[in-house]
């Protein structure tokens, strides 16, 4: 979402505004799991039940502002609802810039997190690394491209006029 307003008359799924930017999501029934994940500036009204918050995502207090911002939209929309059976929800902004300290917030209580039994990273989430085209990876090692490591010759970088990666005929 990136500035629009969505009114449903029914229920949302699971991951309903997944990172939405801006804008209003108004759900007149019931939100699923994980509602608002990584939210930034949206405003969420729901009127039913939430079945979890995403990650970084909260309860807010409904403002006269508020009720009469969701009153004018639902009227707008042709639905007959009273804003004050509805609960706001936002963002907690605790990840607007990534500080080690909020680092579990990054996780919501649905979502299983990459620890073993003391507390640690599992092997699988330890062993994870960003993939790397060329340059050096975490550890200083120099890395090949791609195309080099699987033995073909190195390809020659686009230039101002070749089209973009995804719409090229090859992908070595």
């Amino acid at each position: 979402m990136k500035g629009v307003t969505i009114v449903v008359g029914g229920n949302v799924g699971h991951m309903s505004a997944f990172m939405a930017q801006a804008g209003d999501l108004i759900v007149l029934g019931d939100a699923g799991a994980d509602l608002g994940d990584s939210i930034y500036e949206a405003r969420l009204f729901v009127r039913g039940s939430v079945a979890s918050l995403g990650a970084d995502c909260v309860a807010k207090d409904m403002r006269p502002e508020h009720h009469d911002h969701l009153a004018r939209t639902l009227a707008a929309a042709g639905f007959d609802a009273d804003p004050a059976e509805f609960t706001r929800y936002g963002s907690a902004r605790r990840l607007y810039n990534f500080k080690v300290d909020n680092v579990d917030a990054l996780s919501s209580p649905s979502t299983p997190s990459a620890q073993d039994a003391t507390g640690g990273p599992t092997p699988a989430a330890a062993d994870r690394s960003p993939p790397t085209i060329e340059g050096e990876d975490a550890g200083g090692r120099h890395r090949r491209p791609f195309s080099e490591a699987a033995g073909a010759p190195p390809a020659a970088p686009p230039g101002p006029t070749d089209p973009p990666w995804h719409l090229r005929e090859s992908h070595t």
